[in-house]
């Protein structure tokens, strides 16, 4: 120990005496180290950390895809066309529809814009994740004009100070009173849009009468039942979405439905485009690499006349490469701490650029 100890404080003393050989090291190694993890950091997320769902791999959107008529391929439903998919599916254990809901909260305290969802009653079963206060909704929640919401743990805390009295009080949400009948866990995402406040049950007097089969305004979330594989849900779906192109020729024209994993629709266009970054950094990282090796096989040749008095005074072959390692190691020490100050810099940067299309952008870290 008494050995590495001189080691030690001989490789700060070298590295302090070529003062702009070891910062021009600590900078090219650190913004390599930095700008890899930045990148890594959005890939684990959206590529390779499990979904915050039970049996996330069983979870897929459902689309209307009018691609053979020069449509989009990834077209949202119509309430009709989502209420025969739930009546007539044999493989899905739920189905729920996500629509945007954006009421005011007004009555008491500060009045507020709230970021909602209105889904299905069995949302909350389907995605595997139920409410850690009250209840999630049931049938019955879905009669009349469903008065009643489920709230996030930050709107909980927000308004109510975590109040467990919660349950039963009444929310004026545009004007109309809404019954507070659960809270969901503080890690709880939809797997779309940004962070939610409310949810309340989709019912049919959302729509007026006259939203048919062209009023595309819902995504469609589903899960698969256990005992049938994704590929023959997407046959039993598929199957379903062509009756109705064929029993409404006029708005259905060629449609059909299809499938998609959920992990899949996440990483959607950006996959390519992430793994191409990933790809960049690493032979920046690479050529970094290769420079700062360059550059020590340089410091070496000049170390020779060094080198040379220390094995004439007795230092063996291998305490001089004990020597040499402690300096690599100390240079690479104090890199990978210069790297995460470039890591967070570069991964508030790129949050700061990214245009809003990635998902699960709270989750990167």
């Amino acid at each position: 120990m008494d050995s590495i100890r001189q080691d030690l404080r001989y490789a700060m003393r070298a590295l302090f005496r070529a003062r702009l050989f070891t910062i021009t090291v600590m900078l090219t190694l650190g913004l390599g180290i930095g700008a890899n993890t930045a990148i890594f950091s959005f890939i684990d997320a959206l590529l390779l950390r499990a979904l915050p769902y039970p049996d996330a791999d069983r979870l897929v959107m459902v689309w209307q895809d009018f691609g053979a008529t020069g449509g989009p391929v990834q077209e949202w439903f119509t309430p009709p066309d989502y209420e025969e998919l739930v009546q007539q599916s044999t493989t899905l254990a739920g189905a729920s529809p996500l629509l945007g809901w954006g009421p005011n909260l007004t009555g008491t305290g500060e009045p507020e814009r709230l970021s909602g969802q209105i889904v299905s009653t069995d949302f909350f079963d389907m995605v595997g994740v139920p409410p850690v206060l009250g209840r999630g909704f049931v049938a019955g929640d879905a009669e009349g004009e469903g008065r009643v919401v489920v709230v996030s743990d930050g709107f909980w805390q927000r308004r109510f100070g975590g109040d467990r009295g919660v349950l039963g009080r009444t929310l004026l949400l545009n004007g109309l009173e809404h019954e507070v009948v659960g809270v969901m866990p503080a890690d709880f995402r939809t797997p779309f849009g940004g962070p939610t406040d409310v949810w309340r049950p989709y019912t049919r007097s959302i729509f007026s009468a006259g939203c048919g089969r062209g009023c595309y305004v819902m995504q469609v979330l589903a899960r698969v039942e256990s005992a049938f594989t994704v590929d023959q849900a997407r046959a039993d779906i598929g199957a379903i979405g062509a009756a109705i192109a064929r029993a409404f020729p006029a708005e259905k024209r060629d449609m059909r439905f299809t499938v998609i994993p959920l992990r899949e629709q996440l990483a959607g266009p950006t996959k390519p485009a992430l793994y191409a970054l990933l790809a960049a950094v690493g032979m920046m990282l690479l050529i970094a690499c290769v420079n700062i090796a360059n550059m020590l096989l340089a410091r070496a040749t000049v170390r020779e006349r060094e080198i040379a008095v220390r094995t004439a005074i007795g230092a063996g072959r291998g305490r001089i490469v004990r020597q040499m390692l402690t300096e690599s190691v100390l240079l690479a020490t104090v890199a990978g701490t210069v790297g995460i100050g470039f890591a967070v810099l570069t991964h508030r940067l790129l949050l700061a650029f990214e245009p809003g299309i990635l998902p699960r952008v709270s989750d990167l870290g």
